[in-house]
């Protein structure tokens, strides 16, 4: 009698540790899958990259013009010594070979120089991968500006729209 209680309480010891095991695992899965959809994006650490600092050369060439309000147009908004891909009335797709910072700047510039009284600047970088969003606009038009230039890339890539 003692051996069948013996042996059914260690059967049941051994089904319990099992079923607790399997439940662990499934929490855990559940819970890495979420962290993993999470965290795809933060889990980057930036890596430290020398950045060429501008020359007062360059600084110069990326002086502002300022554009009066009533003729606002999308060439108004290329960027010095940029290279334009496409350009039609409302937008404009350049590369230029500047540093992400200086055509950034130039552009917070010249969107405060149209007298935009609701603006938006986000600077995003991660491991070398610039992502800068410009928004600006006044009574007549709104300026978007995003700028990027990926890992690696030496060529930052310009999009500007109007409308």
């Amino acid at each position: 009698m003692k051996f069948i209680a013996l042996s059914l309480s260690i059967f049941l010891v051994i089904v319990g540790a099992y079923a607790s095991r399997r439940y662990q695992l499934s929490t855990i899965n559940k819970e890495s899958e979420e962290v993993l959809s999470v965290s795809e994006e933060t889990d980057q650490t930036p890596t430290p990259s020398p950045t060429p600092i501008p020359t007062q050369e360059q600084v110069a060439s990326a002086s502002i013009t300022p554009v009066p309000q009533n003729q606002l147009s999308v060439s108004g908004f290329l960027y010095p010594g940029s290279k334009v891909l496409v350009q039609t009335q409302t937008t404009l797709s350049l590369e230029s070979f500047d540093d992400t910072d200086v055509i950034t700047d130039w552009y917070k510039d010249k969107i405060k120089g149209i007298g935009a009284n609701v603006k938006s600047f986000v600077i995003t970088r991660a491991n070398d991968k610039v992502l800068n969003k410009l928004v600006g606009a006044n009574s007549l038009v709104e300026v978007s500006v995003e700028i990027s230039k990926d890992s690696g890339s030496s060529v930052a890539k310009i999009l500007v729209s109007l409308n």
